[in-house]
């Protein structure tokens, strides 16, 4: 649903919108037109406010709105932290506990740090297959993928 990267750089830090999420919401009108009519994620987007009025108008215009080029990249932009601060209500009408947003705005980002942790299955491979180096980048988190006797293309 959402990725969160603490730091103090507003602009690469925060609760973002995860791909598979942003899409859901250009695609579902119901939610899109739901999230346009909040004013923070209006202002947050950047977007002329008449273009959001004749979109939330007419489905004809809500579809060209949320299918244009760069509508669900907009959307991943967006620090959910901050647009929830705008209006407190909006993750509860979008499903997700505000609990959970009200946790992350009262804890600072070394904390917060501590208190995340990352868990996740490498899928059933033959061969040896494991992890080293893990690392937390501004990028995303990386890592070594290291093995032995495992198939990649057409040798091993």
């Amino acid at each position: 649903m959402a990725t969160y990267r603490p730091g103090k750089d507003r602009a690469h830090s925060g609760l973002r919108l995860a791909p598979e999420a942003a899409g859901l919401i250009a695609k579902e009108k119901s939610r899109a037109r739901e999230l346009l009519e909040v004013p923070a994620v209006v202002r947050a987007l950047g977007v002329e406010r008449t273009d959001v009025d004749r979109a939330l108008r007419s489905e004809e215009a809500l579809s060209r709105f949320t299918g244009r080029p760069g509508f669900v990249q907009e959307l991943m932009r967006l620090n959910l932290v901050d647009v929830v601060a705008g209006d407190p209500g909006l993750l509860k009408r979008a499903g997700i506990d505000p609990a959970l947003v009200d946790a992350l705005l009262n804890l600072r980002p070394p904390e917060l740090s501590d208190r995340l942790s990352l868990s996740f299955k490498l899928p059933k491979t033959p061969g040896d297959l494991r992890l080293q180096h893990i690392t937390v980048e501004p990028e995303g988190i990386r890592a070594r993928l290291v093995g032995s006797a495992v198939r990649l293309g057409g040798a091993t």
